[in-house]
């Protein structure tokens, strides 16, 4: 099904597996984006299941997100079984945590920062030792995805500015833009533990660090608009 539907990539249609996923801004729009679809399925022997078609929606839930006009957000189910999660008594509990949440960083600011103590506890010959720091990253977590955060969808033709930040437990990033409404919604979020070595570095190199980590995880964002920078320091670009 892929190969059959690549040639429409460039005009937005998305395809994994056998899910099909066709954003349109207009009903002429999505008509003319379905007949092209229905078209190559057609030459390629495929065929759909009208009772798993759904056309015109205003929102969906697609491989674990809600995506709609305004941005992409967690799924509900996925967001409930965060919420409902107990509190870990192993360190496989913490690792299925962990593999839930992470699934989702990208809503997180500093997630890899905020979640630390849970990912020391993953380590190799680690003792499993729940105590107060655990519990508030847990919880910290667990509060931040089940307010269901949203994304904005991300917009070539409008300002961006991406800001970073380090410490010597980790470095982040934001990637940011401008909406209609003149106000700032974020887009993306990535972060990473700093290793044994990096967290020895001077706050300068790790603000570095974090400045070429960032712009080179969102490529393929930013290498689409020329962005502001803007560092913890405060140092614009």
């Amino acid at each position: 099904m892929y190969l059959a539907l690549c040639p429409l990539c460039n005009l937005g249609v998305l395809c994994y597996l056998d899910d099909i996923l066709i954003p349109a801004k207009t009903w002429e729009e999505m008509i003319e984006k379905l007949i092209e679809v229905f078209e190559r399925l057609r030459s390629a022997n495929l065929t759909l299941k009208l009772p798993k078609c759904k056309f015109g929606k205003q929102e969906i839930e697609y491989l674990g997100f809600i995506i709609n006009k305004n941005g992409i957000k967690p799924g509900s189910r996925k967001v409930e079984a965060i919420s409902k999660f107990p509190q870990p008594k192993s360190i496989h509990d913490v690792r299925r945590f962990l593999g839930l949440t992470s699934f989702f960083r990208r809503f997180i600011p500093h997630y890899a920062i905020k979640a630390r103590y849970l990912t020391q506890l993953t380590k190799k010959n680690e003792i499993f030792k729940w105590e107060k720091v655990q519990e508030e990253s847990f919880e910290t977590l667990k509060r931040e995805l089940t307010i269901q955060p949203i994304l904005a969808l991300y917009n070539s033709e409008v300002k961006t500015e991406v800001h970073t930040d380090a410490c010597a437990d980790g470095i982040a990033g934001m990637l940011l833009q401008l909406g209609s409404d003149d106000k700032w919604h974020l887009v993306y979020c990535v972060s990473k533990k700093t290793t044994e070595t990096e967290n020895k570095y001077h706050s300068s190199k790790l603000e570095l660090m974090a400045v070429v980590w960032t712009l080179e995880s969102r490529n393929q964002h930013i290498k689409c608009s020329i962005p502001k920078l803007s560092t913890k320091k405060n140092e614009t670009f």
